[in-house]
């Protein structure tokens, strides 16, 4: 795998993109603190249209967070994804020497089916999401339908807000993907990798030579420092703490706005929804899963190592996992902690109705 080289034009298309979701997301968040003070002084009719532009422009604001991280990545940084991507076919030569061992366990094809699914069917919400939140006039842009009387400039403004708005979810969406196509594999190749690893030292006696075994962990363990410099430090925790907010928002919004929403916008919530928490609950356990597997095969080196040069070096070695910024390593703790506060805020926020 490697970086299609882009001409200037291509470049600069790929960075404004980036820009254009950064201040969109601070126009949006200036739009509510003039918004929020105003709605209690509104008609019951107009209260309701302007609390549908509130809880679109709450949505806008945290959702294109979630993926900035991924969008910097690819827009400023974008050698880092194919480095880690062909990192993983270098271990999984190295570890097939291994496999005459163990059994072999490959991914179900339901899984590449499923991929290819999510690829493809998240192109049509693209089209979609433009004209329709123009269309209703609950675009972040919404003001410039407003300005003016003469219908030739509000069909410019409308075919500018419609391209804006596409040219957000089109970002959006490369940048779920791009953290889907690259943050699941990865964390499986650590998982299964730690996994296979243990399970052909379990099979070897105290005698033998771990040497092998202890020498693809340290690369383990350097890859893993990389990936969380370039790549988790920028993209997890907006990803983890603004997906939260996220999964919050539009389980709310499935529940309260059933009737108040308008039947084209509705179902953007469920889906958001059931997106977001497969996202979280998805990815989450399978990055803590790396954590607590590379704990136990540690502990197991430690333990069933008996020469003296690797028992110095397995003292030096260390647990991998996935690192959220400065906040820590994610554990199976973030997952429970993780799955409390979406419920805990969720009733809350249903009962403050």
């Amino acid at each position: 795998m490697s970086v299609i080289p882009l001409t200037q034009a291509r470049r600069a298309i790929c960075m404004s993109s980036v820009i254009w979701m950064f201040f969109q997301t601070a126009a949006c968040g200036l739009s509510l603190v003039f918004k929020l003070p105003a709605i209690s002084n509104s008609s019951s009719e107009t209260d309701t249209m302007e609390q549908l532009q509130i809880f679109v422009n709450i949505y806008v604001t945290i959702f294109p967070l979630c993926f900035i991280g991924m969008s910097i990545t690819i827009a400023f940084y974008p050698q880092v994804a194919p480095n880690i991507v062909n990192r993983m076919a270098e271990f999984e030569e190295q570890i097939e020497e291994l496999w005459a061992a163990v059994p072999k366990k490959r991914s179900p094809i339901w899984v590449l089916h499923l991929l290819k699914v999510i690829t493809w069917g998240s192109v049509f919400p693209i089209y979609l999401t433009g004209p329709g939140l123009v269309y209703l006039n609950l675009d972040p842009l919404n003001i410039w339908g407003h300005t003016s009387t003469n219908w030739v400039y509000n069909l410019i403004s409308k075919l500018i807000r419609i391209l804006m708005v596409q040219f957000l979810a089109t970002e959006l969406v490369k940048s779920a993907l791009a953290v889907l196509l690259v943050g699941l594999p990865v964390v499986q190749c650590l998982s299964k990798g730690t996994q296979l690893l243990r399970n052909v030292v379990e099979l070897k006696t105290r005698s033998n030579s771990n040497s092998v075994e202890i020498g693809i962990y340290r690369q383990f363990q350097v890859w893993t420092g990389y990936i969380n410099v370039e790549y988790c430090y920028r993209t997890v925790p907006p990803l983890l703490f603004c997906g939260v907010c996220m999964i919050i928002c539009s389980l709310h919004g499935t529940i309260r706005m059933y009737s108040t929403l308008p039947i084209v916008l509705y179902p953007l919530l469920p889906v958001t929804a059931g997106f977001t928490l497969t996202f979280q609950f998805t990815l989450l356990p399978q990055a803590a899963e790396v954590y607590e597997k590379s704990v136990d095969f540690v502990g197991l080196l430690r333990r069933q190592c008996t020469r003296r040069y690797e028992r110095k070096v397995t003292k030096s070695l260390r647990p991998v996992g996935i690192r959220c910024g400065p906040f820590g390593m994610i554990s199976s703790r973030w997952t429970v902690q993780v799955a409390n506060a979406v419920t805990d805020n969720t009733i809350t926020l249903l009962m403050a109705d």
